[in-house]
């Protein structure tokens, strides 16, 4: 997989990728598997996490009202809407779509000063995590 967008919101993520494989849905599977067990324990860990039982009750939650977890804490909900990407304008419709959030939710004034994106990227920084530019 290569990353080629990516952003954390409060409450859900985005990812542009691209896969040698034509599967993206085995790529998400795996993604959020290796994802949540890392997430998870570096919730139980972090001693200054404020919310941190309150972030254990709502997993444990999660995992008891769904039938086809086998998991005790579920991080990841399990509908996903996977979207190719087919040509360049779809590619910078969606990356602008993505990286405009928080400025659309009112936490920043510009996409590149949101830290946990890969807007900076995009306009010549170096944010957390690799990306390849799309466009």
């Amino acid at each position: 997989m290569v990353l080629g967008a990516w952003i954390i919101m409060s409450n859900h993520i985005h990812l542009i990728f691209s896969a040698k494989e034509n599967n993206p849905q085995r790529l998400l599977q795996s993604f959020k598997s290796s994802t949540a067990k890392e997430l998870i324990e570096l919730i139980k860990r972090h001693p200054q996490e404020s919310k941190r039982e309150r972030y254990i009750w709502f997993m444990e939650l999660a995992a008891k009202r769904n039938a086809t977890t086998q998991n005790k804490m579920q991080f990841w909900q399990h509908h996903n809407k996977p979207i190719e990407l087919w040509s360049n304008k779809a590619i910078q419709k969606n990356l602008d779509y993505l990286h405009y959030n928080p400025v659309e939710s009112g936490e920043v004034a510009e996409p590149e000063h949101y830290l946990y994106s890969s807007a900076i990227d995009y306009v010549g920084g170096k944010g957390m995590l690799e990306v390849n530019l799309m466009v």
